[in-house]
């Protein structure tokens, strides 16, 4: 008797359990469908962590794939955040280009502060920034010939380290990373470092997200990227300490920067951005309430990303890539000698180089640095192509069916000069 009691009990706490689970999962389905009437089509995932298990390890390809059933407009779930991914030219023309000021703001996460320039949202503070980033980099050497001299400068250099490797094995990744950092060193901060430097290759290993050798950690900041929300959860919350500790590192070595530019400091003479920051921080106008030191360091650490490792990726890859394309290694040195000659190599000799031309903007194409770009969110309802994404919605970008499409590939094979 007791053990079919016993059964009986368990019978019932079975068919309890099994109907709260359908209606639950009803719940899920009709919210789903209820906050998704009109927005773009897209796949189902699992409860807390949606698509993110199904991405793989090149998001941009599952997107593509994923567009192939639902359409150039889908919507993915990573996390708790619900992503509009736009995935051929139409609809990015239409968003970016078109509807570009509904289309500028950046996600609040909590993983990136909006704070500095890149993750900062679009209102007047941000513009205000802007303008001062722009016309200060073109000051100082970003779009004159100054910055030819400080690139032969940097060049010198790493011909002067591999030298010294004496016919050894080098890492050319690092020494193109410390190489692309000195210059926008030398244009944010007006000086260069040591290699040898100790702060120097600290930041270096910042900003090229070179801060640890444990694959786990890597992919799990891979994954951070996109959805941030995870970073409480294990092992994401191990790899976004990683990314705070790198962080305040960066923080404390230009905070000394910062001092040492104030302790000698003219107002009347800037010599770089750092100047040209103080001085608008220290003056009576209106602006002025826009500027503060932690703006000021998350600036210079958001520029010295983005001015060093799209570069330094971009030639790691072009040296990977001769490596294994030695005829295309001979027919660039042919062109070089030809134009160039025994003078320093300069602007006014990319016009009579379009082979080497067409090998770098072939390579840009072949291997794009930022697959996904940044994230965007629309600052107001707004519909595309009749999928309606409302405000505060994250949008993701991935022109891959644009990159890959085979006229885009037919077009590049059948120019006279571009590298197949």
């Amino acid at each position: 008797m007791c053990i079919y009691s016993h059964l009986a009990c368990r019978m019932s706490y079975l068919d309890v359990t099994g109907v709260l689970v359908l209606t639950l999962c009803a719940l899920l389905y009709f919210c789903y469908k209820s906050s998704h009437k009109k927005h773009a089509p897209g796949p189902w995932g699992v409860p807390l962590l949606g698509y993110l298990p199904f991405l793989g390890d090149h998001p941009a390809r599952k997107y593509f794939e994923l567009s192939k059933k639902y359409g150039p407009i889908i919507t993915v779930k990573l996390g708790p955040e619900t992503f509009t991914v736009l995935n051929d030219y139409e609809s990015i023309q239409e968003a970016l280009v078109k509807n570009s000021k509904v289309f500028a703001g950046r996600p609040s996460n909590g993983f990136s502060p909006s704070i500095g320039i890149v993750f900062h949202q679009y209102d007047r503070e941000y513009r205000i920034h802007q303008k001062l980033i722009c016309k200060t980099l073109r000051g100082f050497g970003a779009a004159n010939e100054s910055i030819e001299a400080k690139v032969l400068e940097e060049v010198d250099c790493v011909l002067h380290e591999i030298r010294l490797s004496n016919g050894k094995s080098i890492n050319c990744r690092r020494l193109m990373g410390q190489a692309t950092a000195n210059v926008t060193s030398n244009v944010i901060l007006g000086s260069r470092y040591s290699y040898q430097n100790e702060d120097f290759q600290e930041m270096v290993r910042y900003v090229s997200c070179d801060v640890t050798a444990d694959k786990v950690t890597s992919l799990c900041l891979n994954l951070l990227m996109v959805a941030p929300s995870l970073r409480y959860m294990p092992p994401f919350a191990k790899a976004y300490k990683v990314i705070l500790d790198g962080r305040e590192r960066m923080r404390d070595i230009i905070q000394k920067v910062v001092e040492e530019h104030r302790a000698d400091f003219d107002p009347h003479i800037p010599r770089d951005y750092i100047d040209q920051y103080l001085v608008n921080m220290d003056s009576n106008d209106e602006k002025a309430s826009s500027f503060s030191r932690e703006q000021l360091y998350r600036i210079i650490s958001d520029l010295f990303i983005a001015g060093t490792e799209t570069t330094s990726s971009t030639i790691a890859w072009a040296l990977l890539l001769l490596v294994h394309r030695p005829d295309i290694q001979s027919k660039l040195y042919e062109e070089i000698r030809k134009v160039v000659g025994d003078e320093r190599p300069s602007q006014k000799h990319k016009s009579q180089m379009p082979y080497f031309n067409a090998f770098i903007q072939e390579l840009m194409r072949h291997r794009t640095l930022i697959p996904l770009a940044l994230p965007h969110c629309v600052l107001e309802d707004v519909s595309i192509n009749g999928h309606d994404i409302p405000k505060g919605g994250a949008v993701s970008k991935r022109d891959y069916h644009t990159w890959c499409a085979p006229y885009v590939q037919a077009l590049a094979i059948s120019m006279r000069y571009t590298i197949a």
